[in-house]
């Protein structure tokens, strides 16, 4: 169908907006008519614009879009279809700009073909997202999913790359001089249209980086959009750490007694550390569930009656680094509660925290001869009473007799006036028993 001068004329007199008519010869866009604005697109002049153009249009395009406007032409050519695509153009200022093409056949004028092309610019759509990014503290860039070209990139990416000028280049040329992608990057995890990492080591700048990638379409075209964000010095001080949990582990691991290492913190002031098998023999506790020692689920294992005095020790913890030493009973497996004493020492750490090493000793034994002990004292003492003995009790650490204070005992110390507590024993007293023994009717007992 042949397209008349009057018919061009009527089309450029009724259309709004920028626009150009090619006549399309051997595979170039020689430029029929174009709007004022159509070399403003690209930043230039008019006269350099059309300088820069000569008899082509397709010598603005990036050169990597050149594929795909060939790819494009003959479908709107041949076959009358109409074509939406978005690509690059030269820019005097930015080097590259992205604009948006609709194109269609309008018929042939002097036995060539004449294509209308609608443009508008791709640049004002993003411009705004793109000065965001510029602010945020992340690394952002956009390559193309298939082709690695870089297509984008935030300024904090730049700084971190020491260059800006990308066009053309592809991700892995422009940011680490390779001729192939990196080994270690991330859009080879991609599974879904999507990766994220909290941590993936750059061996090239020695650094660690929490890694999200995603898919998406950018300007039509498929990329991947990637946020790195450096934490590095957040992995050294993880790995401080850890380096330093071992380090404990190891030590307490060959101390001959049950130990806990716990950091001070939180309510009760206990989050569990380490422990070596020894805590876990004494407490009766897998190895496995390590974590029941953080509070609450300790104290929902101490007697009820150690739990309120215990509870107000947890939290002294927090408030001095002075050596604190308690005794409770605790629920072991069985059910039955064994007496334990904890030695506790808090160690200030460089970040100003505190740190718990608190030795567990079983100490049932203990109590369970103090409580016949005891017991035998008071069936001892009911049954003195009962015979009216006077008893003196010998402190041999302290070489002091202590006389009980049952009956008998007062009559003797009122009758030779002996005082209830004799120091310096046994020179002071050596004048007082000869007088005894001499005058006793032998129903007195010195213990």
């Amino acid at each position: 169908m042949d397209y008349s001068e009057e018919s061009i004329k009527v089309l450029i007199d009724s259309m709004v907006g920028e626009f150009a008519i090619y006549s399309v010869r051997e595979g170039r866009l020689e430029e029929y008519y174009s709007s004022d604005g159509i070399p403003e697109l690209s930043g230039y002049s008019r006269e350099e614009y059309y300088t820069l153009i000569g008899d082509d249009a397709f010598k603005i395009v990036a050169e990597n879009d050149l594929p795909l406007l060939a790819k494009t032409l003959p479908g709107v050519i041949d076959a009358g279809n109409e074509a939406d695509v978005t690509y690059r153009i030269m820019h005097k200022k930015k080097k590259y700009v992205w604009v948006r093409a609709r194109a269609r056949y309008l018929g042939e004028h002097e036995g060539t073909p004449l294509l209308f092309v609608m443009y508008t610019s791709a640049v004002t759509e993003t411009d705004g997202y793109s000065n965001l990014l510029d602010f945020a503290d992340n690394i952002v860039y956009v390559c193309d999913r298939e082709t690695w070209e870089l297509y984008y990139a935030n300024k904090k990416a730049f700084a971190y790359w020491g260059s800006s000028d990308f066009s053309g280049k592809k991700c892995y040329e422009f940011t680490r001089h390779r001729t192939s992608p990196c080994p270690w990057c991330s859009i080879f995890n991609m599974k879904n249209g999507h990766f994220a990492t909290d941590s993936t080591y750059d061996p090239e700048k020695d650094k660690y980086y929490r890694i999200t990638c995603d898919d998406i379409m950018w300007y039509g075209k498929k990329a991947v959009t990637t946020f790195a964000t450096d934490v590095t010095n957040e992995i050294g001080e993880v790995n401080r750490l850890q380096s330093e949990k071992k380090a404990i582990e190891e030590i307490v691991s060959r101390i001959p007694a049950g130990v806990v290492v716990y950091n001070i913190g939180g309510e009760y002031g206990h989050h569990f550390v380490t422990a070596n098998d020894r805590a876990y023999d004494e407490w009766d506790i897998d190895k496995d569930a390590g974590m029941e020692w953080d509070q609450p689920d300790l104290i929902r294992k101490l007697h009820p009656d150690d739990a309120e005095n215990i509870i107000r020790v947890l939290k002294s913890l927090g408030r001095t680094t002075r050596d604190t030493e308690y005794s409770y009973r605790f629920r072991r497996k069985t059910g039955e509660y064994n007496w334990f004493r904890n030695y506790v020492s808090c160690v200030e750490q460089p970040d100003g925290s505190l740190m718990a090493f608190a030795v567990i000793t079983n100490i049932t034994a203990e109590k369970e001869a103090e409580n016949e002990l005891v017991q035998s004292r008071k069936m001892y003492e009911a049954a003195t009473n009962l015979a009216n003995l006077a008893i003196w009790i010998y402190d041999i650490k302290k070489h002091s007799i202590i006389m009980s204070d049952n009956s008998a005992s007062m009559d003797v110390s009122r009758s030779y006036n002996i005082p209830q507590v004799i120091e310096n024993i046994p020179e002071s007293i050596i004048q007082w028993v000869d007088e005894i023994i001499s005058t006793s009717s032998g129903k007195y007992i010195i213990r």
